[in-house]
């Protein structure tokens, strides 16, 4: 047997041998089985929790590679990953607010300013009372129909509304049909969103109208935005409150034109799909 012969078995053995030292990694997610008995982690599955980041990398990140939400902010590790925001920081979070997040919003297309049942909400950016840019389709996907209401600082119904959310004595109290929407709202089995399209003298709204607004009738539910721009005048707004429901998908099911019907279809919907 030449010397050539013998050196190529020799190192397909060498080969061979290193590859049964290297530690077993079952998942392929950066840690070996040994790492992942460790820390309590599953070696089979690459993304132990569900958040969307491997179990590996929340080792490198410092996330807790066995929770969703390490820093209890409300928003997964990936999702503060995909947008820029420290998941191990609680005061680091995609909104300040707390509003949710739909990942798949881009998905979504971009709607249209029609306001006819079954067509979808264009999809608009606002400023809500913290100063945030809120992307309105954040709020599609998330198992709950949306009321969507237009007011005016100047606008009476429009405060009296607000105070019924907060759940202080105002003028809607005397359609107790409806009291199942402030607990929904709530509750988050329904979505309340506050676009304010003008300011006390019916101009143009401004951050500081959105933030008064917010300090007069707090809820941690409900997002005060405004439109500076008044674009939303283009639905054809008659008066105000404007109050439209939409679906899930962002789609019309009462347009913006009658709040009463708009809050009657909600009620109608939280019996039937919420049970109320």
């Amino acid at each position: 047997m030449t010397l050539r012969a013998l050196t190529l078995p020799l190192a397909a053995l060498g080969l061979l041998l290193t590859t049964a030292c290297e530690p077993a990694d079952t998942d392929g997610d950066g840690l070996s089985d040994k790492e992942e008995d460790e820390l309590g982690t599953d070696p089979t599955a690459a993304d132990t929790d569900g958040d969307g980041l491997s179990d590996g990398d929340e080792v490198t990140l410092g996330t807790y590679p066995t929770v969703v939400d390490t820093d209890e902010d409300s928003y997964d590790d990936g999702v503060e990953v995909e947008v820029g925001t420290d998941p191990r920081d609680y005061y680091s979070r995609v909104y300040e607010g707390f509003w949710p997040y739909n990942p798949n919003k881009d998905d979504m297309g971009e709607g249209t300013f029609s306001k006819s049942v079954g067509d979808q909400m264009a999809r608009l950016t606002f400023t809500d009372q913290y100063g945030d840019e809120v992307d309105l389709y954040d709020f599609a996907g998330q198992d709950a129909w949306i009321l969507f209401d237009i007011s005016e600082v100047w606008c009476g119904y429009c405060t009296e509304m607000a105070k019924w959310l907060e759940g202080r004595s105002s003028f809607y109290d005397s359609y107790p049909e409806w009291s199942a929407i402030p607990e929904a709202v709530e509750s988050g089995d329904l979505i309340w969103l506050t676009i304010l399209t003008g300011n006390n003298a019916g101009g143009s709204p401004s951050q500081s109208d959105a933030e008064n607004w917010a300090s007069k009738y707090p809820h941690d539910k409900v997002p005060v935005m405004t439109d500076p721009e008044q674009s939303l005048y283009d639905l054809g707004i008659s008066g105000f409150p404007s109050v439209g429901l939409l679906n899930d998908e962002f789609v019309w099911e009462k347009n913006i034109k009658n709040y009463s019907k708009s809050f009657d279809k909600a009620v109608e919907w939280l019996e039937t799909e919420k049970g109320y």
